[in-house]
């Protein structure tokens, strides 16, 4: 998406945790000014090499992983363990590198990057593995929240692509109606942050191409070819989160930014009677500033 930028941040990550050692604990790694959502992702992968490990241990091979007493056991020891785990410098900037592109999409196209993730091997997947996959994830924090509580009312165990993609876009019609111009800007702010390296943005721009993505993901096609319209025409190629917001403020019609008749209609999932039937998840909010208040 941003190649130079990515490799620069890839670069700076690297100064900042491994410098020119030559091996780094996680521990260490994890208490050194990066990203939450970098040290989400190291975090998580060693815990799933231990556990992938730990599976193919012959001592171990009676225990069933997937029941949730030895899935929440095993969890818990790995995951703690995790962080006495000591790379080389090789598999460490090899880490860094995965967990910068993977972020890097997540932030910028986060439906995108959900279904290919969870998706990846199985059109199918568990709660367990959905629930072991959302650890990966230190924003939009809303999208676990809702779709493991919307689960669960249910009554499922497993989901597949097309459920999990169809609660994905109802997920985000909902924050495109609830939210105005300036919050809509403001559900950005993770991009700005990793892309500058930084919790303080104001007045600090990014490039628009990153930007234009999260939009082009939310299906909210009028607001993205409105801010390149505008973009192109006062020259700019980069934008501070203010001026995205002032540019969203002035957007001609709002309602032009719901999405195709078609996507909606598919939206529901299951039958439109099952659909009537199916009961209100309780109003979520999003630790990470973003307010959901209604999803069904």
């Amino acid at each position: 998406m941003l190649e130079r930028e990515t490799d620069t941040m890839i670069r700076t990550l690297t100064e900042r945790t491994i410098g020119s050692a030559k091996s780094l604990a996680l521990k260490d790694a994890l208490a050194a000014n990066i990203p939450a959502g970098i040290k989400a992702y190291l975090h998580c992968e060693v815990t799933r090499w231990m556990q992938d490990d730990l599976r193919e241990a012959n001592h171990f091979a009676s225990f069933r992983f997937t029941t949730p007493f030895v899935h929440k056991l095993t969890s818990t020891y790995t995951r703690t363990l995790a962080l006495e785990y000591i790379f080389t410098r090789e598999a460490f900037v090899t880490a860094m590198e995965n967990a910068v592109h993977f972020v890097e999409n997540y932030l910028c196209r986060p439906q995108w990057t959900l279904e290919h993730f969870l998706f990846e091997k199985s059109d199918r997947v568990s709660l367990i593995e959905l629930q072991t996959k959302f650890e990966y994830l230190a924003h939009y924090l809303y999208y676990a929240k809702l779709i493991e509580g919307f689960m669960q009312q249910k009554g499922w165990q497993e989901i597949g692509v097309r459920d999990f993609r169809s609660l994905l876009t109802k997920i985000d019609d909902q924050i495109v109606k609830q939210h105005n111009p300036k919050e809509l800007a403001q559900l950005t702010r993770p991009i700005f942050e990793f892309l500058l390296l930084k919790s303080e943005i104001s007045n600090t721009p990014v490039s628009i191409k990153p930007l234009m993505v999260f939009f082009e993901d939310k299906k909210m096609t009028a607001s993205k070819e409105y801010i390149e319209r505008i973009c192109h025409i006062r020259g700019w190629e980069q934008l501070t989160i203010e001026q995205l917001g002032e540019i969203l403020k002035d957007l001609p019609s709002r309602m032009s930014n719901k999405f195709d008749p078609m996507l909606e209609a598919d939206a529901g999932v299951g039958s439109a009677e099952e659909n009537q039937r199916r009961p209100s998840i309780p109003p979520q909010r999003e630790p990470d500033r973003v307010p959901v208040e209604t999803f069904t």
